[in-house]
């Protein structure tokens, strides 16, 4: 990331002036950009997506297409967005984490957060063709596998970093292990996030979050497992899919708006329990799970299989608590409450099949 010039927080404010001397002052470019034309992408709610493409003279002198990231122009959405933190806890992650991970994830050209407003703006590599992957529909099981690899990558170089400690002002944790302030805001929002999906949820995930509420005030003071760093918001709608080179899936990871550190297994229970749909899920989240036991070896990280399973049970509730509290402080959209209804129902069957509300009872 290259030192903030004069910082742009409006995409339609970009110019081909100021984004050539960004791409300048990162070494990507040895020419002058002279043509600059935005397209919104993504269907991000808290941030505002475009992909400009670039005309360069010489041709191909730089690269074709960047993307740039901004505060939402929804003032609602932009505002929670400043509020939780989650600006920040991006630009960051491009400044002091991605150098330190393994995850593939998009570089950065430059990035800048303003402080006293809470806007910022990310100019990143354009990870094309690389495809997203779509949250309602599900993913196959070569991708949900790809998927894990890419999570092995992101937690296996900070395990058990007491350094990440450095940063806990912003980096602290995010779901797992987030405490009465977190148990308090579900008892507050529930009950509104179960009006709105009335008639729309399914009657056994209702069951399930009320079942819940009896013992998140216990679940909120767990952190099972090692600390690392973790997306916590590791989802079909922010992973890239693409080809190797060999026609092997790969996965790349964006959107670090929730980045934080905590048990890495949240990560995983939070992708499998969305990402598949729930009867692929049931025949496959315990290889998946020891798929990741068996990466992490590999790496040098030894953790014990039954331990994990029961810690990937255990916080499997995360994706149920994100759904209902995003719902609640982001913008309506036919789009985005689809997406929500969709991961509240399957973490709710998840943790239905896990038997999750027993486990916390019985502690």
């Amino acid at each position: 990331m290259t030192a903030p010039r004069e910082a742009v927080f409006d995409p339609d404010q970009i110019t081909a002036e100021w984004l050539g001397a960004v791409l300048a002052d990162a070494g990507a470019t040895t020419g002058e950009l002279v043509g600059v034309h935005g397209t919104r992408i993504g269907a991000g709610k808290v941030g505002d997506n475009v992909r400009f493409s670039l005309e360069w003279s010489p041709p191909a002198s730089g690269p074709s297409t960047v993307v740039g990231k901004f505060p939402s122009p929804d003032p609602m959405s932009r505002a929670a967005g400043a509020a939780l933190g989650n600006y920040e806890r991006e630009v960051r992650f491009y400044e002091v984490l991605a150098d330190t991970v393994a995850v593939r994830a998009p570089h950065c050209y430059f990035g800048h957060l303003n402080e006293a407003t809470g806007d910022f703006v990310l100019i990143l590599e354009d990870l094309a063709p690389a495809e997203v992957g779509d949250q309602i529909a599900g993913c196959s099981i070569e991708q949900a596998a790809a998927a894990i690899t890419e999570l092995v990558a992101l937690h296996a170089p900070r395990w058990g970093d007491e350094r990440l400690a450095e940063h806990e002002a912003w980096l602290g944790p995010r779901l797992i292990g987030g405490g009465q302030a977190l148990a308090d805001a579900w008892h507050m929002m529930l009950p509104g996030f179960l009006q709105r999906y009335e008639g729309r949820f399914n009657d056994q995930a209702v069951a399930m979050a009320n079942r819940f509420t009896e013992t998140v005030d216990r679940w909120v003071t767990l952190s099972p497992g090692t600390p690392t760093v973790t997306h916590n918001d590791y989802r079909l709608d922010n992973i890239l899919f693409g080809l190797d080179e060999d026609a092997t899936t790969y996965a790349a990871v964006v959107d670090w708006q929730t980045v934080g550190v905590g048990p890495g297994i949240a990560d995983v229970s939070y992708f499998v329990g969305a990402g598949l749909l729930p009867d692929v899920r049931r025949d496959v989240e315990r290889d998946l799970v020891e798929r990741y036991v068996m990466l992490l070896g590999a790496t040098g990280v030894s953790t014990d299989a039954e331990e994990m399973w029961d810690a990937y049970r255990l916080t499997s509730p995360a994706g149920l608590v994100m759904a209902v509290f995003a719902s609640t402080v982001v913008a309506p959209g036919e789009r985005s409450d689809e997406m929500f209804l969709a991961m509240a129902e399957r973490h709710a069957l998840q943790m239905a099949d896990l038997d999750v509300p027993s486990l916390l009872e019985a502690m």
